[in-house]
């Protein structure tokens, strides 16, 4: 079976606790784009035969370290089946990048295994097997657009955005998750004012995806990621005021080790992007653009003045859950 598995970005990213076991339970509005690995995911007919993965990517693990081999333990041990699963990744999601590539990977192979064995699972309990591998993949399974809150788990879908380009772009510098919180938790406390700004960002941009939705621009393609035109005034207008809500509280921290985060996001914005924002613990900065080709000028602006910086035009995505292809 061939499935696609689907980047997300951050569009809001708020910290609003931290549990005893050390985790934080978050806030934040994610959103599917169209670049998308390519998994595959086969049943072995042998019997206890395991889970094999194998990757085209130096930078991304096969074997048992990788998350998608994860899932397929994880979802055959809930399901008491002993199938061997053969596991193929064609990676076009950059890794280590705050774009949920391996996450997705692992919510497409659950949502293989469960099609290949004749649904076992309900849509909580995949979800709930998937919360146990990464605080991401629970989304990723549910797919389009979703305000996430706990660690990722608790979701409640919002209206999505559909083909608006996007321009990602990912510095070359490394900002692990880890040192990225640890630098967050060691700063000074928020104040009740900042946290409440923070609460109310995401709760305006909630209701402004749900303009959007109304005034025609949700469930359908507004502009293509890749093809010229626009779509109505209003859709416009209410695309603009979505990219002045766009917030991540941890880009401070990433900002911390390296300075290229900010200085990408000031690119895309000097570029023409109507907003730009840091996704997950970064590196990667995405850009919202009013056209397809505003996005693929910025593009080539970006490519010539930082050409260590990878870059990938792409577009939000209204499609629910992770793509079977066959």
């Amino acid at each position: 079976m061939e499935i696609l598995a689907r980047a997300k970005i951050n569009l809001t990213l708020d910290i609003v606790g931290r549990r005893p076991d050390g985790y934080h339970d978050i806030e934040s509005i994610m959103h599917q784009v169209a670049l998308a690995d390519e998994v595959s995911v086969n049943l072995v007919g042998r019997p206890g035969a395991g889970v094999e993965v194998v990757t085209d990517s130096p930078e991304v693990p096969g074997g048992s370290c990788n998350l998608a081999h994860r899932a397929a333990s994880a979802f055959l041990s809930r399901v008491g089946a002993r199938d061997g699963v053969s596991i193929s990744i064609r990676k076009n999601i950059p890794a280590a990048a705050g774009l949920a590539g391996g996450s997705a990977d692992a919510a497409a192979v659950l949502v293989a295994l469960n099609s290949l064995l004749g649904s076992p699972l309900g849509d909580a309990d995949l979800r709930a097997v998937g919360q146990a591998i990464g605080a991401d993949v629970p989304f990723c399974i549910v797919g389009g657009a979703a305000l996430a809150r706990g660690t990722g788990e608790v979701l409640t879908p919002v209206p999505p955005l559909s083909g608006v380009p996007v321009v990602l772009v990912r510095p070359k510098v490394a900002v692990p998750t880890r040192e990225v919180y640890r630098l967050w938790n060691a700063q000074p406390p928020r104040s009740l004012q900042e946290q409440e700004r923070a609460r109310h960002a995401t709760q305006v941009l909630v209701e402004e995806l749900g303009g959007v939705a109304g005034a025609g621009g949700a469930g359908q393609a507004m502009t293509g990621p890749h093809r010229n035109g626009s779509g109505p005034d209003m859709v416009k207008a209410k695309i603009k005021s979505v990219c002045s809500l766009l917030f991540n509280v941890l880009e401070v921290a990433a900002a911390q080790l390296s300075g290229e985060i900010s200085a990408v996001r000031r690119g895309l914005l000097e570029a023409g992007a109507c907003g730009a924002c840091m996704t997950g613990s970064g590196p990667t900065v995405f850009g919202f653009f009013p056209s397809g080709d505003a996005a693929a000028g910025a593009a080539e602006v970006i490519r010539a003045t930082r050409p260590e910086c990878e870059i990938i035009l792409t577009g939000t995505v209204a499609g629910q859950r992770p793509s079977i292809l066959e």
